[in-house]
């Protein structure tokens, strides 16, 4: 279990990143949070980014501490971020700080309904990676096809999430199916997750309809006086899967999302990803002919 540049990304995006951080972002991940879960990630990103060796310390006896809540009350949300912060500290962590992810997945296989496999998905995937076990992430990929293949309709909405259940919250819905797929995408590339498509959509699908009501909560059809400020409110809490999702493919609309809910950062599912996901430097040119005489 080392992965200390962190899951869904690779050490080259820290190296970019640190050459040259969005300035909103760096400035965004200085202030402390109230969530001890969210300023537990918060801290170990800082530390990871400084290279601090006696921050990342500093921050085991708080792993420890986060490791027994999760022992004696197992949730899924928290397991998620437990596990940004484990991936930081892999390389000094002690071997039993995996062991609330072990009582955790087993809640995951407990999941029943299409919203709960949902919420399971990702951690399963992220589990996977951390420990590498090849079983979860080889079920949770199959939870992503089946969801891909049964569940997703052509347009991008998932009919059992907005249509045939009736209770409010539908948008919140829709958005979280929408980021349990990409995360779970993200987190193990090797897994092919991102080119997977059925009947013509695919995790890009889902995610096109859900951003696209984020600018015009009016029209979103499947319940009446939906506030646009909840769903602002989800953009911005719930959003840094999409700066993964940007990286790949420039959905219509989306650059005006990105600008409406920047700087993301969300512990629970991507981390820091407005400051991490930075572009890639720009190729150097290539010699337009050939040079026969070097200059003195």
């Amino acid at each position: 279990m080392s992965l200390p540049h962190g899951l869904y990304l690779c050490l080259e995006d820290w190296t970019n990143a640190v050459a040259a951080p969005d300035p909103s972002a760096w400035e965004a991940l200085q202030a402390p949070l109230d969530d001890p879960w969210a300023e537990l990630v918060r801290q170990a990103v800082l530390a990871r980014w400084h290279s601090d060796l006696a921050a990342r310390q500093a921050l085991l006896p708080i792993l420890a501490q986060a490791a027994e809540q999760l022992q004696v009350q197992p949730d899924l949300d928290q397991a998620m971020a437990y596990a940004y912060a484990l991936s930081l500290l892999s390389d000094i962590a002690p071997p039993q700080a995996a062991a609330p992810l072990h009582t955790v997945v087993q809640t995951c296989y407990q999941a029943e309904g299409l919203e709960a496999r949902l919420r399971a998905m990702p951690l399963l995937m992220v589990v996977g990676v951390l420990l590498d076990e090849v079983a979860l992430r080889q079920d949770a990929a199959r939870h992503f096809r089946v969801i891909i293949d049964d569940h997703l309709h052509p347009e991008g909405y998932l009919p059992q999430l907005v249509q045939e259940d009736k209770r409010p919250g539908s948008f919140q819905r829709q958005w979280e199916a929408a980021r349990a797929l990409v995360l779970t995408a993200q987190a193990y590339e090797g897994a092919g997750l991102w080119d997977y498509h059925n009947r013509g959509v695919s995790v890009l699908t889902a995610v096109a309809y859900a951003q696209y009501y984020t600018l015009f909560p009016d029209k979103w059809r499947w319940e009446k006086d939906v506030a646009p400020e909840a769903i602002e409110a989800r953009l911005r809490q719930r959003g840094a899967f999409l700066e993964f999702v940007f990286r790949r493919a420039r959905l219509r609309n989306m650059q005006f999302v990105m600008d409406k809910g920047r700087p993301f950062f969300d512990a629970y599912g991507g981390g820091a990803t407005t400051l991490l996901c930075a572009p890639l430097p720009p190729a150097k040119p290539k010699p337009s002919g050939w040079r026969l005489f070097r200059r003195g």
